[in-house]
């Protein structure tokens, strides 16, 4: 039907992560037509003809929802990771989609303090060099 929203929702439910990253990084790469990302009845999302804002320019509300979709798609496979007492696989979750304070918050919580340490100093130089 074309409901991403709809097909992500499906595959976190059965942890199929790999299928979900794959639905949400076409979605925030913008290979899907407009409305196909909405979440209501009419496949809009509630936004309207189209099921994209129009707040002009560049924007691509499609782009955007596919990223903050990578995000929880990640953050659910970082619980995972750490239920099954794996931090560093955890934080390399929340790493890839950008999430490094988060990331630096899992290894902590792993008792992972060393390489905590490491991700936050390359992560406060990286962003003071900015």
């Amino acid at each position: 039907s074309g409901r991403v929203k709809h097909a992500v929702d499906q595959f976190i439910s059965r942890e199929q992560f790999q299928d979900a990253v794959v639905v949400a990084a076409a979605c925030a790469a913008g290979r899907f037509v407009e409305g196909s990302f909405g979440v209501g009845s009419d496949g809009g999302g509630g936004r309207g003809a189209g099921g994209a804002e129009q707040k002009g320019g560049d924007f691509d509300d499609g782009e955007l929802y596919g990223q903050e979709m990578l995000k929880k798609i990640n953050a659910c496979m970082a619980v995972q990771w750490m239920q099954e007492s794996q931090p560093i696989l955890a934080a390399c979750c929340m790493v890839s989609v950008g999430c490094v304070a988060e990331a630096v918050t899992l290894l902590v919580r792993g008792n992972e303090l060393e390489m905590a340490f490491g991700l936050a100093c390359c992560y406060e130089r990286n962003t003071l060099a900015v």
